[in-house]
């Protein structure tokens, strides 16, 4: 439900973002492993609330992004085995996708082109393969959703200048 794009406000007012951010934040013992397709649906219930405004204000609130940073930094440390690269990368792409929306164009403008090159590398990549379908669909996302965060990532004009010299 939380994909329902009107529903967002009513997730937000009873405080489902900082639970879910609160449940992120716990230290696991080796021995709580969560599965990787876990780690996926909850970043997509971020980017869903991140998709409305109210979704994106709330967590910024809440220091979303700090708290994303340090799960990705923890939990994608290293590769995981061959069977479970796709969901590997569908949740890295999520990741990304969530991120852009979160920061706010001040940020984005102090962003490095190094620290966001693989963001729009991933973001470019797939915007073109939904292009090239019938669907206009790459995996879970429709092609507007990837422009949606090449738009964002606009604002900065070394980002702007990256995308449009990219080749391919």
């Amino acid at each position: 439900m939380a994909d329902i794009y009107g529903y967002i406000p009513y997730f937000v007012k009873t405080n489902y973002p900082e639970a879910i951010l609160e449940w992120m934040k716990k230290t696991r013992d080796y021995n709580d492993k969560i599965s990787l397709e876990t780690w996926f649906l909850v970043i997509n219930i971020f980017y869903n609330f991140a998709r409305h405004r109210i979704g994106v204000k709330a967590l910024n609130k809440l220091k979303a992004l700090d708290i994303l940073k340090e799960w990705k930094n923890r939990y994608f440390t290293e590769l995981p085995s061959t069977d479970m690269m796709k969901t590997f990368e569908d949740t890295v792409l999520a990741y990304y996708l969530l991120y852009v929306l979160l920061l706010e164009p001040k940020e984005m403008k102090q962003e490095r082109i190094s620290s966001i090159e693989n963001v729009l590398d991933h973001i470019i990549e797939r915007t073109v393969q939904a292009f090239n379908s019938s669907q206009f669909n790459c995996g879970l996302y429709n092609v507007t959703e990837y422009l949606a965060g090449l738009a964002k990532l606009g604002v900065n004009d070394k980002f702007l200048l990256y995308f449009i010299s990219k080749d391919g």
